[in-house]
C-alpha cells in the first residue's frame, strides 16, 4: 500500500510488460486522473530513447519496491485477512453430526446389498428346493425351518434399513416380492432340470450350486451385515450371531 501524490503513476508495469495487472486506487480527495494507453507509450518510446531508458529504470525501481513490500507488508497482511476470513466462515461440527454423516455415506446402500445377497443366495437355494420337492423323501420340516431362520431376520433388517433411508413401502414390497417370485421360478426350474436323487455329474453340479449359494451368503454377511450390525448393536452382536448359528444347527440335527 502506498500514498500517491501529484504527478505519481500506478499500473505502469502492466503497460510495460504487456500483461494484465490489477491495482486498486482509492481517492481521499478530489483528483484528476489521466489514462495513458499502451500504444501511446510505445509511440513515445519509439520517438525518444531517453524515455525508454527512464521507463526501464522506473520498472526496475517498481519491481524492487514490490519485492520488499511482498516480504515485509503484503504477506503478513494477506495471511491475517485469510485467517480472519476462515474464522468467520468456520462452523463447529459435533460428534453426532460426524456419526450421522458417516452412517449416511457408509450404509446408505447396505440394505440393497443385503437384498442382493439374499437374491443371489435364493436362486441356487430355490433350485435345491425344486429338486427336493420331486424326491422320494420330499422336503422336510427341518429344511423349511432352516430356510426361514436364515432368510427372515435378514429380510426384516434389510426392509427396516430401506425404510429408514427413505425408500417407499411400495418399492420395498416389490423388491421382496420379486425374490419370492424368482424363488418360485427357480424351484420350478430345479424340479425340471434335476431328478429327485441326482447321481454322477448331476450330483456334483448340485454340490457346486449349494457351494455358490453358501459363498454368496457368507460374502454378503461379511461385507454388509456384520459391520453395520456391530456399529448399531455393539458387542451383543457377536452373541446374537452365535445364537443364530446354533439355532440353525439345532434345526438341522433335529
Amino acid at each position: 500500500m502506498a500514498t500517491l501524490g501529484s504527478g505519481d503513476t500506478f499500473g505502469e508495469l502492466g503497460v510495460l510488460s504487456h500483461y494484465p495487472r490489477s491495482a486498486d486506487a482509492v481517492a481521499k480527495t478530489k483528483v484528476r486522473v489521466f489514462k495513458i494507453l499502451q500504444q501511446d507509450v510505445e509511440d513515445l518510446v519509439a520517438s525518444s530513447p531517453e524515455v525508454e531508458k527512464d521507463l526501464l529504470a522506473l520498472a526496475k525501481s517498481r519491481i524492487s519496491d514490490l519485492e520488499v513490500k511482498t516480504q515485509t507488508e503484503t504477506n503478513p497482511e494477506w495471511k491475517k485477512q485469510c485467517l480472519e476470513h476462515l474464522e468467520h466462515e468456520a462452523f463447529s461440527v459435533s460428534s453426532s453430526d460426524i456419526l450421522a454423516e458417516g452412517k449416511a455415506a457408509s450404509h446408505g446402500n447396505a440394505a440393497v446389498a443385503i437384498w442382493l445377497g439374499i437374491l443371489i443366495d435364493g436362486i441356487p437355494e430355490s433350485l435345491v428346493i425344486g429338486m427336493l420337492a420331486i424326491s422320494t423323501q420330499g422336503i422336510s420340516l427341518a429344511f423349511i425351518a432352516g430356510v426361514f431362520l436364515a432368510n427372515m431376520p435378514e429380510a426384516m433388517s434389510s426392509a427396516v434399513s430401506m425404510r429408514q433411508h427413505g425408500m417407499s413401502l411400495k418399492k420395498i414390497y416389490l423388491m421382496w416380492g420379486s425374490i419370492c417370485f424368482l424363488t418360485g421360478v427357480g424351484a420350478y426350474v430345479g424340479s425340471m432340470l434335476f431328478s429327485g436323487e441326482p447321481t454322477g455329474s448331476a450330483f456334483y453340479l448340485v454340490l457346486a450350486i449349494e457351494g455358490a449359494a453358501a459363498g454368496a451368503m457368507l460374502t454378503m454377511i461379511a461385507e454388509t451385515m456384520l459391520p453395520e450390525a456391530y456399529e448399531q448393536g455393539g458387542s451383543v452382536v457377536g452373541l446374537s450371531t452365535l445364537g443364530g448359528f446354533l439355532a440353525a444347527l439345532l434345526v438341522k440335527v433335529l
